[in-house]
């Protein structure tokens, strides 16, 4: 990527646009235009992009769900070398005159310029829209450029944006705002443990195995598991307390009871309470023996 040849500024350009506007695969840039980005300032004078998409296959706009809240931006980076605004108002520059209308695709074909002076003399794009195997195979020719092994596709890109989000902790709940995703389970997939987490998981399995948990300053996971087992011991308490309070008042709603003495057992193994009540001022009563008769003696 970068800005020295056509090739690096369509590359630049794609990787930006891909991370940036969380833009799928092949078929979404290729119906780009020109006209689908438009360069703005905020009020306090920083230059942004903003991507304004067209309804496609996975964004209909017949659903509500399929339509972005937000609109994506991409802010400017001043003093980087790889600046996107600067990147874009590059490509501004370089484009044909007769390729700037809103209608125009935004990704043109590149002009293959072999000798090094004639990126200075030359024209860098064609009057025509780059093909598809071009853009269906940037990512992966970016990392046989880059000397990568493993295998990257133009998903790759996306994915990096998620992962990027995920990483410095923004909310699942602000993220597929940006990247367009229906639902919050959708953002896990890209959840994947850094090697900084690791280290860390790393050195709390140490301590456990060699008894010194509770000496790790920078880590909690040995007080918490207390602390949650404390928690739910006082829940638990708490829970009890309320359903012997408010027990009784229920028991005895709109009743009006006098003399005797009253007994309640209140349980909590989701039993009904019991009550029994002795009255001291009737006498127990008594009840005869039935006798049973035998089958001649009913005859």
């Amino acid at each position: 990527m970068g800005t020295s040849s056509p090739d690096a500024l369509l590359n630049t350009l794609w990787f930006n646009n891909t991370i940036h506007f969380g833009l799928r695969g092949c078929k979404e840039h290729r119906d780009m235009t020109w006209g689908d980005v438009k360069l703005h300032k905020t009020v306090s004078g920083e230059e942004y992009l903003e991507y304004n998409e067209r309804q496609t296959k996975t964004r209909s706009g017949e659903n509500t769900r399929d339509v972005r809240k937000v609109t994506p931006k991409m802010f400017s980076v001043p003093g980087n070398k790889r600046d996107p605004i600067a990147a874009y108002k590059l490509f501004a520059e370089k484009r044909p005159a007769e390729m700037n209308s809103d209608d125009s695709p935004f990704y043109l074909a590149v002009n293959n310029l072999k000798k090094p002076e004639s990126v200075s003399c030359k024209a860098w794009f064609k009057k025509a829209p780059a093909g598809v195997n071009k853009l269906n195979s940037i990512m992966k020719n970016m990392a046989a450029k880059a000397g990568l092994t493993t295998k990257f596709t133009n998903h790759s890109g996306r994915k990096t944006m998620m992962q990027a989000l995920v990483n410095q902790n923004f909310p699942p709940t602000d993220i597929i705002q940006l990247s367009g995703h229906k639902n919050l389970q959708s953002v896990t997939h890209y959840s994947t443990v850094n090697e900084s987490q690791q280290m860390e998981m790393s050195r709390t399995l140490s301590s456990v195995a060699t008894g010194k948990l509770s000496h790790l300053s920078n880590l909690t996971t040995g007080n918490s598991g207390v602390e949650v087992h404390s928690s739910t011991n006082r829940q638990k308490t708490t829970s009890e307390h309320n359903v012997q309070e408010h027990a009784m008042p229920a028991l005895f709603s709109n009743a009006t009871i006098s003399g005797g003495s009253i007994n309640i057992s209140i349980n909590t193994l989701k039993q009904s309470p019991t009550l029994s009540i002795t009255n001291v001022d009737s006498p127990p009563k008594t009840y005869k023996r039935l006798k049973l008769l035998s089958d001649s003696e009913s005859d």
